[in-house]
């Protein structure tokens, strides 16, 4: 049995970072791309972001955390996107980005149907 990296036992609980569909009503995937998003890397492991997740897609926001910039909490949302869009690919989800201007979401993962 392989063991679990380093550091996460640490992690947050999924049901703490998301908000929008109740559980029982995600589309088929999204449990699987929402935990490879929660065990994605931040930076001093403060993982801050949070997700909404609608029926036709995931909206990646920054959380308020104050001793991080606005800039490091942007970034570690990216690392989770990236998380996001490998762990859709495997899921067989296809999507797109789309950018928002409205702090402090930072995009949304559109699923193509």
């Amino acid at each position: 049995m392989e063991e679990a990296p380093k550091g996460l036992h640490w992690r947050k609980p999924l049901r703490s970072m998301i908000r929008g569909l109740p559980v029982e009503d995600f589309p088929p995937g999204y449990s699987e791309v929402l935990e490879a998003m929660r065990l994605a890397p931040s930076a001093v492991n403060r993982q801050p972001w949070r997700f909404t997740v609608e029926s036709d897609g995931i909206v990646v926001s920054a959380a308020r955390f104050e001793l991080l910039p606005m800039a490091a909490r942007r970034l570690d949302c990216g690392i989770s996107m990236l998380h996001l869009e490998v762990a859709a690919c495997a899921n067989g989800i296809r999507g797109e980005w789309k950018f928002l201007a409205t702090p402090p979401a930072v995009a949304k993962y559109v699923v193509a149907h």
